[in-house]
């Protein structure tokens, strides 16, 4: 089951733009759990820490070979964040009109997608980068909060 009947995937976006207009409209209404308001603040501030002051990307800038690499390394990944949208919230909604009525919940319809899209052999392999992806985030926020206790509170607070 496609979305566009295989017509091509302009055939499938025009499907989804026509279908469920509501979906493709990122500032909601004012029925939405959160009001478009909280971009402005809440929102705001929770991305900052990340913008800014993230120890995991200032620790993996640190390590480049010199700083034009280490620059270079961090304008790719703000480009990359960008892309955001394209592989996290249009995969739901494809999975919103594909699964909608078949009673498949939230939680489960990213899976479905997958299973369902990608040929057998390849869901393996993307199965096995999700976890690789999670595992080194994991690790990595592991590591940036152990250098952040042990260098602001224990070496300057307990043990000075």
């Amino acid at each position: 089951m496609r979305i566009s009947d295989g017509n091509g995937i302009l055939a499938g976006w025009e499907t989804l733009k026509e279908t469920h207009p509501e979906k493709l409209n990122s500032l909601g209404g004012d029925d939405q759990s959160v009001p478009v308001s909280t971009l402005f603040t809440g929102v705001l501030l929770l991305n900052m820490f990340y913008w800014c002051t993230n120890q995991q990307i200032i620790q993996r800038t640190f390590a480049a070979k010199t700083l034009a690499e280490g620059q270079k390394g961090v304008l790719l990944t703000g480009a990359l964040k960008l892309l955001g949208p394209l592989y996290l919230v249009l995969p739901g909604i494809i999975a919103f009109q594909l699964y909608a009525g078949d009673g498949i919940k939230a939680d489960a319809a990213y899976g479905r997608l997958v299973f369902d899209v990608l040929p057998a052999p390849l869901t393996g392999f993307f199965a096995a980068a999700m976890v690789g992806a999670i595992l080194s985030s994991f690790n990595s926020a592991l590591n940036s909060t152990a250098t952040l206790f042990s260098l602001d509170v224990y070496k300057a607070r307990l043990k000075p």
